[in-house]
């Protein structure tokens, strides 16, 4: 016999009948136990190629179990607090809660991932040996930040346009941008420096006559 849904205690009874002689009953008891509430659970926004960390609560003494799916799928974890792999796009979570063999409906929370922003467009540039160079950064746009080294390094300066310290040798500096709180790569902008010339006058004349011609040469 299949009983109906159920969602309280019943009892059931049973005999058995030969040749017109029927047993007593016998009883049948069924305990309904309760389905636990579904868990609330908490959103995450990341940058792409980041990890997200989702966290379900729910009553005292149940189980939390996420899965990738909202009904069927396999379980990804039993914990209160999920770390998701490293994710590139959108991506949702499903958890429910499980006590005494009797599982929830399942909740969705959302991993919003935002792209990392395209290295900045900025061009290389050559000044004279002593000056300052004023460096510029375009597209995409976003919050720009210059750096002395390719990684790591020393923060420089925030904006589109850094003016750099004088200048006597070739010198690299990098820039990135950052936008919705994600990085990208850095860009190496060179400046290149050209040596002042020098002056070496020949003859080395400290005095000349009136009404003469003087012939300077550079070497």
């Amino acid at each position: 016999y299949k009983t109906p849904v159920l969602n309280a205690n019943v009892t059931y009874y049973v005999q058995s009948t030969i040749l017109d002689c029927t047993s007593p009953l016998k009883a049948v008891n069924v305990k309904v136990k309760p389905v636990p509430l579904p868990p609330t659970v908490t959103n995450d926004i990341i940058c792409a190629g980041e990890t997200a960390v989702l966290t379900a609560t729910g009553a005292a003494g149940v189980t939390f179990e996420w899965f990738a799916a909202l009904t069927g799928g396999i379980k990804l974890d039993s914990v209160a607090v999920f770390t998701t792999p490293v994710l590139l796009t959108n991506t949702n979570y499903y958890a429910q809660t499980s006590m005494g063999g009797c599982s929830s409906t399942r909740t969705k929370a959302t991993v919003k991932v935002n792209p990392l922003p395209v290295a900045p467009t900025a061009i290389s540039v050559g000044v004279c040996q002593g000056s300052t160079a004023t460096l510029t950064a375009t597209a995409p746009g976003g919050i720009y930040k210059w750096y002395t080294a390719i990684t790591g390094g020393t923060f420089l300066s925030t904006g589109a346009t850094y003016v750099t310290p004088v200048l006597n040798a070739d010198t690299a500096f990098y820039v990135q941008a950052e936008a919705l709180g994600c990085i990208g790569p850095r860009k190496q902008v060179k400046v290149t420096v050209t040596p002042a010339p020098t002056v070496d006058m020949v003859p080395d004349i400290s005095t000349a006559c009136a009404g003469v011609v003087v012939n300077f040469t550079n070497n």
